[in-house]
């Protein structure tokens, strides 16, 4: 039972890692992780991350932590509710062009400044952003 949870958990961080369009590397380095063995690790059930893990993971990941435990299925922070009523843009886009919004969205976040360790430079913002 424990390893299905932390197989669960595992694939949660994975799929919002990969939905940000982030290595694993990338992820752990954002965590303050040396390497990106640990985050291997969650992402294939062998490990679980303690409850100060769950918390900087569910703040990148823009998600609440109960999610990332498996104690619902809710995400809670929708992009949808983040943006403003009137603007129905985001409705006419396609399911991806809506997921690579999120992603740009999120990194623009987590690399905007003043975040301390997740900030960027601005020439990797320029690199990033002409990307999309």
């Amino acid at each position: 039972m424990v390893k299905e949870m932390n197989d669960i958990v595992g694939s949660r961080i994975r799929e919002e890692r990969e939905l940000l369009g982030l290595t694993q590397g990338e992820l752990a380095k954002m965590v303050n992780l040396s390497g990106k063995a640990a985050i291997a690790n969650y992402e294939k059930g062998y490990s679980r991350p303690d409850i100060g893990m769950i918390a900087k993971l569910a703040n990148i990941f823009n998600c609440t932590t109960d999610y990332l435990l498996v104690l619902t299925d809710h995400k809670k922070a929708e992009i949808k509710k983040a943006l403003q009523p009137e603007d129905k843009l985001f409705d006419d886009l396609s399911e991806e062009d809506k997921k690579e919004a999120i992603r740009y969205m999120n990194y623009l976040k987590h690399t905007s400044a003043g975040d301390g360790e997740m900030s960027a430079t601005l020439e990797e913002k320029e690199i990033s952003r002409n990307r999309y």
